[in-house]
C-alpha cells in the first residue's frame, strides 16, 4: 500500500503548484494543509477546518459534472472516506484517498490532461505500480458489484420462490377439495352418478404449475447472468 502511495505523491508532484516535492512523505500528503492545498491545486478551492467541509467540498465539485460511471464512482468514493482516519495516516485510508485524487488529476480537473500525459512520463516502477492498484481497485469494485447484483437476485428468486409455493399450494388444496367433494359425492347413492364429473386431469394439472414455476425461476435466472455478462 505504501509503495502505491509514494508513486502516487511523485505524480501528484508534477502537477503545477503541488504542495507535494516528488519525495515527500506519506505523513506530509495526509496533512490537513498540505492536503487542502493539494486540492486547492487539483479544483481550484479548498476546504474549511472542519473534517466534513472535505466531504462537502468534493461533493460540489462534481455537482457540474456529467454522470458518467466515473463520476458515480468517485461519489461513492468520496461517501465512504472517513477523513479523520485519513489524517491519521491510517494506510487503507490513505490508499482511498489517493484513488479517488487519480480520478480527479485525470478526469474531473481542469489539469486532466496533464495529469493523464504525466502518467506516462513516470518512472516505470512508479507507472507499473499505480496501474496495477488501480487494476485491483477496478477488479475489488467489479466483484463488490457482481456480490450485490448476486444478493438481489437471490432475495427476488426467494420472494418468487415463495410466490411460486403460495400459487401452488392454493391451486393444490383447491384441486384436493375437488376431489374430496367428488368421493363424497361417488359415496353417496342418493345422488345421481352422472350430475358431476371428477376434475378432469387433476394431479398432471399440479404437476403442470409445478413445472411452469421451475420454468419461470430458471429463466430469471438466466436474465440475471445475461446481465451481469454485459457489465
Amino acid at each position: 500500500m505504501s509503495a502505491f502511495i509514494k508513486s502516487m505523491i511523485v505524480w501528484l508532484s508534477d502537477f503545477p503548484s503541488s504542495p507535494l516535492s516528488a519525495h515527500a512523505s506519506i505523513e506530509a500528503l495526509a496533512s490537513p494543509e498540505v492536503f487542502n492545498c493539494l486540492l486547492g491545486c487539483l479544483i481550484g478551492k479548498t476546504a474549511t477546518s472542519t473534517i466534513e467541509s472535505y466531504h462537502s467540498l468534493l461533493q460540489k465539485h462534481l455537482e457540474s459534472k456529467v454522470e458518467t460511471k466515473v463520476v458515480l464512482e468517485m461519489k461513492e468514493l468520496i461517501a465512504s472516506i472517513n477523513f479523520k482516519k485519513f489524517f491519521e495516516k491510517d494506510l487503507h485510508t490513505c490508499v482511498k484517498v489517493c484513488v479517488l485524487l487519480y480520478f480527479i488529476g485525470t478526469h474531473t480537473s481542469s489539469y486532466a490532461n496533464l495529469g493523464i500525459t504525466s502518467l506516462g512520463f513516470l518512472q516505470e516502477e512508479d507507472k507499473f505500480i499505480i496501474e496495477v492498484y488501480m487494476q485491483i481497485h477496478r477488479n475489488d469494485r467489479m466483484i463488490s458489484t457482481i456480490l450485490k447484483d448476486f444478493d438481489e437476485f437471490e432475495s427476488t428468486l426467494r420472494e418468487s420462490q415463495k410466490e411460486s409455493f403460495s400459487s401452488l399450494k392454493n391451486k393444490t388444496e383447491n384441486t384436493f377439495n375437488e376431489l374430496q367433494t367428488f368421493t363424497q359425492f361417488q359415496n353417496n347413492p342418493a345422488l345421481t352418478k352422472t350430475s358431476m364429473s371428477p376434475p378432469t386431469s387433476a394431479s398432471s394439472y399440479v404437476d403442470e404449475v409445478y413445472i411452469d414455476s421451475i420454468l419461470w425461476e430458471n429463466k430469471l435466472l438466466e436474465d440475471t447472468l445475461y446481465k451481469l455478462m454485459q457489465k
